[in-house]
């Protein structure tokens, strides 16, 4: 399935020019200056390139570090001190980098994650 390019679009209020992201929004100047449609046109070509480690290199053991990453910020209060609620994902984390680790994430599918979830059940 294609990627549809966000637009170019102008806030009327402040007269900026302005993109979303990933669902963040990105102030891109005066709306309508040659230098806010090269901003834009940078930023869309870096959402578009693929990152520097392609998906079949990638493992479950690589999402698992990258996803707890995520957690800790996210569910920490302030970014700062314990995980907070991110805690509450290490046990599955663990048990999907030990049964599926080196697996490549492109042949990881529902069968696989099934049966990560029986394991846990196992495990109580």
């Amino acid at each position: 399935m294609a990627r549809r390019i966000p637009s170019y679009r102008h806030h009327k209020a402040t007269g900026q020019a302005r993109v979303t992201l990933n669902g963040k929004d990105h102030w891109l100047g005066l709306y309508g200056t040659k230098a806010s449609k090269d901003k834009y046109d940078s930023l869309i070509a870096d959402w578009l390139a693929p990152s520097q480690l392609g998906v079949e290199d990638l493992t479950v053991a690589d999402c698992c570090l990258h996803f707890w990453r995520f957690a800790k910020k996210r569910y920490s209060k302030h970014g700062k001190g314990r995980h907070g609620n991110a805690i509450c994902y290490k046990p599955a984390l663990r048990v999907l980098k030990e049964l599926d680790g080196k697996t490549p994430v492109s042949k990881f599918g529902p069968k696989r994650l099934k049966a990560a979830a029986a394991h846990m059940v196992s495990l109580g």
